[in-house]
């Protein structure tokens, strides 16, 4: 069937109530592994093989499966990960859970100088921003601290650190940074340049501001009047080759987090009137004196931004506070991913959990696997539970997850009337990999969940294989691909929405 003809038939039996209701008991009366006609003409009209995608829909009043096909399928969930470290961590840690970054002392104050070492101690704060970090300094400043006749340390040891998310993910991708127990800002930073100065110089910064930034003339050959950044400051030399002409800016991600921080601590710090040596990676004695805290907004709240923008390092040390809890140690992404998966075994070990691989919390991996059926089962599990945040607010997972649409609609389009603000979801996009899964409320009372997902794992491996990946032609295929996943995703949820309405 056309595309065209298929949207005008969906059209005319969303108009029918008869045909509606036919088609809902139909749906209703068993699990269609078997795909049902109307979701396979949906599926056909965006040029899919129905081994390419799977979904399951729930009621979850009734505890019946709706629609289901390639349930059990392993499918990339890409950013959809991000619901079972969201549900787990909140399970584990509480909604009200707070981090805090803290620093202590190694000696005594004498008339305003510290004899001995101060640390800088990283509680894994996903959203430490440099508010937080000159709340701390304010606060030494009150406590009489002037200067520091010793050193200062940056430790960082709750968690095991990396250099990136996800090595196999492009190095110079703001969304794949370092990850550390001492973060800021998620761990990026943003390098502007002015150029058009005279005999051609370029001048250029960071923000946040850090040592170690150059320009000096490019030693490319063929490129008159060029010249090149040298960002060092975190560890890694990035070379930005900058027309002198021209102004710019673009956004690179921290490789060495904790060492960032504590040198933009240092320069806050400096500002109110406190003087700190240069710092130097360390750890705190665990009876070294707290001189000063700064505590996070609860877990239920960080979850919700999370849930909304997708933040990859936000879950990332989400997920590795709630693998600390479940183990006791500093444990690597993969090892806290493993806990995380054990958990979900023991909290319910009716699913069917084989398939299901995460090497971290983010879902910023193209090896990792989850089935729709194990997504809607979490789905389901969170539905009617609520999270306290300490602040006389209780939120369960529907209300911590993005309105679908709000912003741009279902699969980029306008929301039908049937799906405007009855779809609350959290998506996921990887190079040929889509998912969107959540709640649908389609204003009867009834309560369903759903995933959805759509892969195509030979495209994903021709994909990582090819030498011109970055070229134009795979990324118009890439693209071109994307948008009929997401235009499927919302056909299925329109047709569902209108489907069980009744």
């Amino acid at each position: 069937m056309r595309a065209g003809r298929f949207i005008a038939a969906v059209a005319l039996g969303l108009l029918a109530a008869g045909a509606g209701c036919a088609r809902r008991d139909a749906a209703v009366a068993g699990v269609q592994e078997a795909v049902p006609i109307h979701e396979a003409a949906a599926i056909e009209a965006r040029g899919f093989a129905a081994s390419n995608v799977g979904y399951v829909l729930r009621d979850l009043d009734s505890g019946r499966t709706l629609a289901a096909h390639n349930s059990n399928a392993p499918f990339i969930p890409a950013s959809v990960a991000k619901v079972p470290t969201a549900v787990a961590a909140l399970e584990v840690l509480g909604g009200a859970h707070r981090f805090r970054t803290s620093v202590r002392a190694k000696g005594e104050i004498e008339a305003g100088v510290l004899q001995g070492d101060l640390v800088l101690v990283g509680g894994g704060d996903p959203l430490l921003g440099p508010d937080g970090l000159l709340a701390l300094c304010r606060a030494l400043h009150r406590n009489g601290l002037r200067r520091v006749d010793g050193r200062f340390l940056h430790d960082e040891s709750l968690y095991a650190t990396r250099t990136a998310i996800r090595a196999a993910q492009p190095q110079d991708a703001q969304y794949n940074p370092g990850v550390s127990a001492l973060s800021l800002d998620f761990n990026r930073l943003r390098v502007a340049w002015q150029g058009g100065g005279r005999n051609g110089a370029v001048t250029g910064y960071t923000v946040p501001p850090l040592q170690g930034i150059g320009l000096e003339p490019s030693a490319v050959p063929d490129t008159a009047h060029r010249w090149k950044a040298e960002i060092g400051a975190d560890g890694t030399n990035w070379r930005l080759h900058v027309n002198a002409a021209e102004s710019g800016e673009t956004w690179l991600p921290v490789k060495r987090p904790g060492r960032v921080t504590a040198q933009v601590f240092r320069r806050l710090c400096g500002r109110v009137g406190v003087a700190l040596p240069a710092p130097e990676p360390g750890t705190a004695p665990p009876d070294a004196p707290v001189l000063a805290a700064h505590r996070s907004q609860p877990l239920a709240a960080v979850m919700q931004g999370m849930l909304r923008y997708s933040n990859n390092l936000v879950a990332e040390l989400v997920g590795l506070a709630t693998g600390w809890r479940l183990t006791g140690e500093a444990v690597t992404l993969a090892r806290s991913a493993r806990a995380m998966r054990r958990w979900w075994g023991d909290r319910l070990p009716e699913v069917d959990w084989s398939g299901y691989v995460q090497h971290n919390h983010s879902g910023l991996d193209a090896s990792g696997r989850a089935t729709p059926a194990q997504i809607a089962a979490i789905l389901d599990f969170a539905e009617g539970r609520g999270y306290a945040d300490g602040q006389g607010n209780t939120r369960g997972l529907p209300d911590l997850l993005p309105a679908a649409g709000w912003e741009h609609g279902l699969g980029g389009r306008l929301q039908q009337p049937a799906t405007a603000l009855a779809v609350w979801a959290k998506t996921g996009t990887m190079h040929y990999a889509s998912a969107l899964a959540g709640y649908l409320y389609p204003g009867n009372g009834r309560r369903l969940a759903f995933a959805i997902f759509v892969g195509d794992l030979a495209q994903r491996r021709a994909y990582d294989a090819a030498a011109d990946r970055d070229g134009k032609a795979w990324r118009a295929r890439v693209t071109a691909w994307r948008r009929r996943a997401k235009a499927l995703e919302a056909d299925l949820i329109a047709y569902w929405a209108t489907t069980f309405s009744g």
